[in-house]
Formats: C-alpha cells, structure tokens, sequence
C-alpha cells in the first residue's frame, strides 16, 4: 500500500506499508506487516504539539489467529517508532481475543487490551460488532477488558458488553451496553 497526503503547500506526508498472511494448517493464520511514515501526520492547524507528528516513523505488527469447532483465538502485537527498525518506541499495543460460541446460538467474546504511546501519538483499538466496524482512539498508557455476550431473543439478537478501560487520569469503572436488533422484511 502506498499513501500520499497534503494539508496545504509545504505541509504532506507519506506512507509505504506491507502485510503478508499465510494460512497455517489447523485452522490458523499468521499474519506480518511493516510500514514507513514520512512527514505531517495531521493537518498543524489542529494539533497543539506539531513536532510530534512530523519526521519518520516505522513499524511492525504481527497477529496470529486460530479457530476450530466454534471457538477463535487471535492475538496482536504492534510496535511503532520514530527511527529505524521501529527503535525509539512512541506507540506499542498489545491485544488478545477470544470468542466461543454457546448453546441456544449465542456467543461470547473478551478481550484484552494494554497500549503505551508517547505524548503526542494515537493508537485506534477495534470493535468489531457484526457487520460493524468501530475505531476508539487511545492515549497515555491503559489497559481495556470487554466482555460481549448475545443470543438469540424475540425474533431479534440481544446483545451486551461490559468494559472496563483503565488509564492513570481515570480508574477502571465499567461501562456497559445493551441493544436488541431484528432485520425487518422488505
């Protein structure tokens, strides 16, 4: 993958990535990518620390993911910094997640999140919620546990999660969700 973006004359940036995954036997896969970032990352006029998202940045990532008779397994290890060979580490995550599925046709799934960045720097965890996809930015050093159970109710799916997101300014209070969906006919 290559990218090129500009937030005005004199103010660009660039990025070159690669991933490869290979399917492993028992029902996995691993999966490995690097990439190189040159120049602004965001646009100057909206960032308080310009310096911090300018000049060259590399990283690794490498993910494994196993699944058989129901249940899945993955985890993730990214590393990210400002020289080469991701050296000078200004971001680091560390995510681990299973799922099973239960009787009746629910499922349920935790996962484990712990991250480090240095000031100035974004790291994005991902929720996947069925056929949606979310992005929650994260800061600082922190920790995430969420737990999601769903099953099958009143023609629909219920769904519920819990999370607990624990970072130095706030302490580990749980925050929760609950949400009934049914696909109507067309």
């Amino acid at each position: 993958q290559l990218a090129w973006w500009g937030f005005g004359r004199g103010v660009a940036g660039a990025l070159g990535s690669l991933d490869m995954q290979r399917t492993l036997r028992h029902h996995a896969a691993v999966a490995f990518g690097c990439d190189e970032q040159h120049g602004t990352r965001r646009d100057p006029a909206l960032v308080s620390v310009p310096a911090a998202n300018q000049g060259m940045r590399q990283g690794w990532w490498c993910a494994w993911r196993g699944r058989k008779d129901g249940r899945a397994l993955e985890l993730r290890h990214e590393l990210r910094g400002g020289r080469a060979f991701a050296q000078q580490a200004v971001r680091r995550a560390l995510t681990a997640r299973g799922e099973s599925t239960l009787p009746y046709g629910g499922t349920l799934s935790i996962s484990q999140s712990a991250w480090s960045t240095r000031s100035g720097e974004t790291l994005y965890l991902s929720d996947s919620d069925g056929d949606q996809l979310t992005l929650h930015a994260a800061n600082g050093l922190g920790r995430r546990t969420k737990v999601d159970l769903a099953a099958p109710l009143l023609g629909g799916r219920a769904r519920g999660s819990v999370q607990w997101t624990e970072t130095p300014a706030r302490g580990g209070k749980p925050a929760w969700k609950l949400e009934w969906t049914r696909r109507m006919r067309q």
